[in-house]
């Protein structure tokens, strides 16, 4: 049959027309396929794009926080290393100290040992000057009696007379008693200036005990100043080690903060470098998704051009179906 016999033309009409409007609507879904994939990858785009900056931020912050507590790390190693040196300059003179109280305590121990054996000659000496003080007053004492009775017997004698035949009165010879009571006083005078000679022997002993005694006393303070310092500086060298234990352990913390800040440097770059690739690969989705954008437009213009193409041939079909239904031609009386 020939193409323009109406029985045939009319479905191949009517088959067209239903094959525009399928295909319109192929294209029309198959547009709104690609404008969700466009939408979805531009959303996939921003969102890497918005997480990409995002952790670039965070990267930055964390290379300044590591910036920061670099240079505070760099600051307490040289405090520390600047106050081992002046611990190590106090332990020195805190060392000489203690050889020089070392020093000082032989010093005065010997001093001591010398002022000890002094008060010891002068606590004999005033010993011995009392025993001979008491010798001394007995003596003097016993002397004395014997002027005492020595003077009675010479009163005695010179009170004493006899009388002779022509009544005269005769008196004793007293010479004797005389020289007995000069001797008497003599003796007494001697006993006296033995008195005299030990109290000021015993003056002078207490004198030399109290000197000795005062330098006994200077000794041991001395001594005992010496301790205190011996002390004290033991005291404090033991400070001056636990600073020093205290301050190397510091360094040991901050050589091992250092070594976490470099890897955590090390890190960081890392880091950096996959933002930077991060970059790389979000610029090329982007470019990506630009000319996917671009494509896109120009296939929707396309597409509505088609369709619009379709639109007008469905209804130039439909109006070629229209004329033959007007000339009484239809599908059932064919």
């Amino acid at each position: 049959m020939a193409l323009n016999n109406p029985d045939i033309l009319y479905p191949l009409l009517d088959q067209l027309s239903q094959k525009v409007r399928y295909l319109n609507h192929r294209i029309s879904y198959a547009i709104d396929d690609a404008r969700r994939l466009v939408d979805v990858a531009v959303d996939q785009t921003n969102q890497a794009t918005f997480e990409t900056n995002y952790v670039a931020n965070i990267k930055d912050e964390d290379a300044e926080k590591i910036d920061y507590w670099d240079n505070e790390t760099t600051s307490m190693r040289n405090k520390l290393n600047r106050l081992l040196q002046g611990i190590e300059a106090t332990h020195n003179r805190l060392n000489g100290i203690r050889r020089a109280c070392n020093q000082s305590a032989q010093h005065w121990n010997k001093e001591h040992d010398i002022a000890v054996a002094w008060l010891r000659r002068a606590k004999n000496r005033l010993a011995t000057a009392i025993n001979n003080l008491n010798i001394a007053i007995s003596s003097l004492q016993a002397a004395e009696a014997r002027l005492n009775r020595a003077q009675s017997a010479l009163s005695s004698c010179q009170n004493s007379y006899r009388t002779d035949s022509n009544g005269r009165r005769i008196y004793n010879d007293c010479s004797g008693h005389q020289r007995e009571v000069a001797n008497a006083r003599h003796q007494v005078s001697i006993a006296q200036d033995e008195v005299r000679r030990w109290e000021l022997e015993k003056r002078e002993a207490e004198v030399e005990v109290a000197a000795a005694e005062a330098r006994v006393r200077r000794c041991e303070e001395a001594l005992s100043l010496i301790r205190q310092a011996t002390d004290m500086n033991a005291v404090s060298i033991n400070i001056i080690l636990d600073a020093d234990n205290f301050c190397r352990r510091g360094l040991e913390e901050v050589r091992s903060a250092g070594e976490i800040i470099s890897r955590t440097k090390e890190l960081n770059a890392q880091q950096d470098a996959l933002v930077q690739e991060n970059k790389a690969h979000l610029a090329t989705a982007q470019n990506f998704s630009s000319d996917a954008s671009t494509s896109f437009a120009r296939a929707s213009s396309l597409s509505a051009d088609v369709q619009s193409y379709g639109s007008r041939a469905g209804e130039e079909i439909d109006r070629k179906v229209d004329l033959l239904k007007e000339f009484g031609f239809t599908p059932g009386n064919l």
